[in-house]
């Protein structure tokens, strides 16, 4: 995973912009701890990319980011508490693309996200593997799929869950699919979970 410096920097001054202008003559920002919302469990991606830029942006500002992970629904329920938050820069969201992608997935969230919510930075980058036992004949995707057509209904693959690891479960359920493969589910409670298990 790769950390963007120039985006924990810019994370920081748009923050500063942002509470400066709804306080403009009130209190000097931040005057408290901020509070850094994610909708996944701890140690899976989003939370992990919070936990490295929150100490940063602690050293810049001189207060306190306490990272809060609110579990559920795919990061929604985290992104519904960040969008009924008091716009005081003293409440943000560290969210992974769940963001854009559930609002297609749900047929009614309790928020708007382009209304309600404003992006301040990308903070990372992330990519998505695929992975195998060594001991596995495939060393290939394309041999994989061989595989799993000669032997349906044989496979199962593992992913963060249904709505906690979105794009990866869609990913592998189309795989599965364009190989013409009964792919069975084994759904974790989330990134971090899985890759301990």
């Amino acid at each position: 995973m790769h950390i963007s410096n120039w985006g924990a920097r810019a994370m920081v001054g748009l923050c500063i912009a942002t509470a400066f202008s709804l306080t403009h003559g009130q209190e000097r920002y931040p005057s408290r701890p901020i509070r850094m919302i994610v909708g996944f469990t701890a140690g899976g991606g989003p939370d992990i990319v919070a936990r490295l830029v929150a100490p940063k942006l602690s050293a810049v500002l001189g207060q306190q980011v306490v990272v809060d992970n609110r579990v559920g629904a795919g990061g929604s329920i985290a992104e519904d508490m960040v969008s009924k938050a008091t716009p005081d820069g003293y409440t943000i969201l560290a969210c992974s693309n769940s963001l854009s992608i559930n609002p297609f997935l749900y047929e009614k969230l309790p928020y708007d996200a382009l209304r309600d919510l404003r992006p301040i930075s990308l903070t990372g980058i992330s990519a998505q593997t695929l992975i195998v036992k060594p001991t596995f004949p495939a060393k290939s995707v394309q041999e994989l799929i061989s595989i799993a057509k000669a032997n349906p209904g044989k496979f199962t693959f593992a992913s963060s869950g249904k709505w906690c690891g979105v794009a990866s479960f869609r990913r592998a359920l189309q795989a599965a699919r364009r190989a013409r493969h009964d792919a069975r589910a084994l759904q974790g409670r989330g990134t971090g979970r899985r890759r301990r298990s």
